[in-house]
């Protein structure tokens, strides 16, 4: 770990954060499947799979039937019809 990148992380999470509420509060995102959607599955590893597990549940709450899954699992929610795949990454690489 880079502990200067790790530091200007966490400095500009304010500052993201702000942003990201001004986004939801213009254009509301829970809402946002896209038509046909039978499920929604989130994918990420550490701090992303659990990004990906609050999604998840915000999206059941609005009756959407999804669930979060680890990157690395070996068998994981089969996709098909009708499934929105969504990988999470924090860094972007991965």
């Amino acid at each position: 770990m880079d502990a200067e990148l790790f530091l200007r992380d966490l400095e500009a999470k304010p500052e993201w954060l702000r942003s990201l509420a001004d986004g939801l509060d213009a254009a509301p995102v829970w809402g946002a499947v896209p038509p046909g959607t039978r499920r929604v599955v989130l994918i990420g590893m550490g701090s992303s799979r659990y990004a990906a597990a609050v999604i998840a549940a915000r999206l059941r709450a609005s009756g959407v039937h999804a669930v979060a899954e680890y990157a690395s699992a070996e068998a994981a929610t089969p996709g098909g019809a009708g499934t929105v795949a969504i990988g999470i990454s924090a860094s972007g690489k991965t």
